[in-house]
């Protein structure tokens, strides 16, 4: 019922014919239903003729409009989602419709209450089409015989809005994925128009534009589909735009744990590449960590794959050095830091991690800086150098303190401070991050977050002297966060070594019979089990009372 109302946009006339079939109808049946909601939605006979259904009225309205206000409105039916008045005025002015009379004719139709008005973030006023009323224009658009025309002019405003921000903010601000978020419906309409209309090379100019947005994890199964589609006809792409789509797959695979994908996309964009550029630095960054992953599955530190890897990683920091703007020295940076820690040096890793922190400048938030901060506390954890380790858990705190509602990938990127801070003095820091982030692990959508989550758990429990508990929580991070199916099964280089460290030393803390009975009690485990574990209210890290093993 919520969802009915919902997409009826609370229109009365629409929820009274939709509670009319309930005689006959279930909700369930009626929202299913509403995709051909003119001919679902009608009255009885005894209403007057334009109220006797959903189609007649919004057609009576229809009608007396003057034919310029016809128009815009059909015209406005391409925009999806919240639109701007200069995306207005750039797709439906032409043909009988100047530009400078567009602000006009939709405050007409603001006041006829076929637009709606909302105030963006950007304080100025910006549009929408409810719903119903979309689908109502859209059939009139179709039958205008300028839909395609129309369609191609939004598409194309969205390209150049696009490409109006420089690749660095798009790859790299938290701004710019903000703002794309707010775009999104109407990208998606872009990109299935370029589908539609046969423009690969467009498909790919609006999809590689949005490579930070899937890297941060948004909707990045759908920006594969549209890269893979624009590839199908990569004859017609231009080799940077075929560099760029192989590339920005090969992160998306990266993200994934795909790393034989992530390796062949990389090599695809190495091979096709003319001359230097971002997504070829990124290409030989991803292709480094790929391999690093191989070398990781293969447990071979001393693998000739090694020689393969450093060589691919300096040639993106030396590429990126040389050619590039500053932001993508540091991610090339960072894939090499976590290309060493996937194949086992930690003391490169930590010197990459630092360099990487070093490029961003210390005063950024950007994702790169926060995950390669994290990384480095860990990392300099495991080398022993504890106030090093604290100092770097600490400028993350300072710079994340001031960020309002902080995203559930940053509150987990977060966790991997708790190290450094329980053995750098911060004990109740470190059990308030576990707390902190527990409610959010469940339903996020962060791959391993779970095993993420339960990895820093039982690391806290050991350093406080409980290794029964923290083999509980290993077991449970490894089998209830799903990780025994991946060759690496981390979500980050660092998250692996961390268990790679400590699960000998809880398991030698243990007698051989009560490791194994830990081990199966932890496998067990449910996910509310685990997070009772994790986040109880006794003053630290809760758990049950203890068993007798």
């Amino acid at each position: 019922m919520v969802e009915i109302c919902r997409r009826l946009d609370g229109i009365p006339l629409a929820i009274e014919f939709a509670a009319a079939r309930v005689a006959h109808l279930s909700a369930t049946q009626i929202a299913e239903r509403l995709n051909d909601r003119f001919r679902l939605l009608t009255g009885g006979r005894r209403r007057i003729q334009r109220q006797q259904t959903l189609a007649s009225a919004l057609n009576w309205s229809h009608d007396l409009l003057a034919n310029d206000e016809q128009i815009v409105f059909r015209r406005l039916a391409v925009f999806a989602g919240v639109f701007s008045l200069d995306a207005a005025e750039a797709v439906v002015q032409g043909e009988a419709i100047g530009t400078a009379h567009v602000l006009g004719l939709l405050g007409s139709l603001v006041a006829k209450s076929l637009v709606t008005t909302l105030q963006g973030g950007d304080g100025a006023s910006h549009y929408r089409l409810l719903e119903t009323v979309r689908m109502y224009a859209a059939d009139r658009l179709a039958e205008s015989g300028e839909a395609a025309r129309i369609r191609s002019r939004h598409r194309d405003w969205y390209l150049r809005w696009l490409e109006g921000m420089t690749l660095e903010e798009l790859s790299f601000s938290p701004a710019a994925f903000k703002a794309v978020a707010a775009e999104l419906a109407d990208l998606r309409v872009a990109a299935e128009w370029s589908m539609s209309d046969d423009r690969p090379d467009l498909l790919a100019r609006l999809s590689v534009r949005l490579y930070g947005f899937w890297v941060e994890g948004n909707s990045n199964q759908e920006g594969r589909r549209w890269l893979e589609h624009a590839l199908l006809q990569t004859e017609r792409l231009s080799s940077e735009e075929r560099v760029a789509c192989h590339a920005v797959l090969a992160a998306i695979a990266t993200l994934e744990h795909e790393s034989d994908i992530a390796v062949r996309h990389a090599s695809a964009a190495i091979e096709a590449a003319a001359c230097p550029s971002p997504f070829l630095a990124t290409a030989l960054g991803l292709r480094a960590f790929g391999t690093s992953v191989r070398v990781a599955s293969k447990g071979d530190v001393k693998s000739p794959l090694l020689l393969d890897m450093r060589r691919d990683a300096e040639a993106a920091i030396s590429m990126a050095q040389l050619s590039l703007a500053g932001p993508w020295r540091a991610s090339a940076e960072l894939w090499a830091a976590g290309a060493e820690g996937n194949a086992g040096d930690l003391r490169l890793a930590a010197k990459w991690y630092a360099a990487c922190v070093q490029s961003c400048g210390l005063q950024g938030q950007s994702s790169v800086l926060w995950f390669a901060m994290a990384e480095l506390a860990g990392a300099q954890h495991l080398l022993g150098k504890d106030s090093e380790a604290l100092d770097s858990a600490m400028h993350f705190l300072k710079l994340l303190a001031p960020v309002e509602n902080p995203s559930d990938w940053l509150r987990l990127c977060a966790i991997g401070l708790v190290p450094a801070l329980y053995a750098g003095g911060q004990r109740e820091r470190a059990v308030q991050l576990l707390r902190d982030v527990g409610p959010f692990v469940r339903s996020n959508g962060v791959r391993l977050a779970v095993n993420h989550l339960l990895t820093f758990a039982a690391i806290l429990e050991y350093l406080g002297g409980d290794p029964q508990t923290a083999g509980q929580l290993l077991a449970g991070a490894r089998y209830l966060g799903g990780a025994e199916k991946l060759a690496i099964s981390f979500s980050s280089p660092i998250s692996m070594a961390m268990y790679m460290h400590y699960l000998p030393l809880v398991r030698s803390a243990l007698a051989p019979e009560e490791a194994g009975l830990v081990r199966e009690r932890g496998r067990a485990m449910t996910i509310d089990d685990a997070l009772l574990l994790v986040t109880g209210s006794d003053g630290g890290v809760a758990r049950p009372p203890r068993q007798e093993i």
